[in-house]
């Protein structure tokens, strides 16, 4: 008998994986986030709108460099 799990212990597993994932790169982006926008407010003196808008764009050019440049796990059999 094989040592692997059953299917439906993998996918469980790799669901809560995802999840994980999911939760480390959201709690990322609000960090890089408001640290930007801090960092044009209180360094560079600017307002709160405009620091606010180039923190969203940041965030925004960090998410699709993710996407683009992240390789998804091989499909499992």
């Amino acid at each position: 008998m094989s040592d692997s799990p059953p299917p439906e212990e993998r996918r469980r597993r790799a669901s809560r994986n995802t999840r994980q994932q999911h939760a480390v790169l959201a709690a990322a982006g609000l960090s890089i986030y408001f640290l930007v926008l801090w960092f044009g407010v209180t360094v560079v003196g600017d307002t709160v709108s405009r620091s606010s808008l180039m923190a969203g764009l940041i965030v925004i050019l960090a998410a699709l460099g993710y996407v683009t440049s992240h390789r998804s796990p091989p499909p499992s059999k």
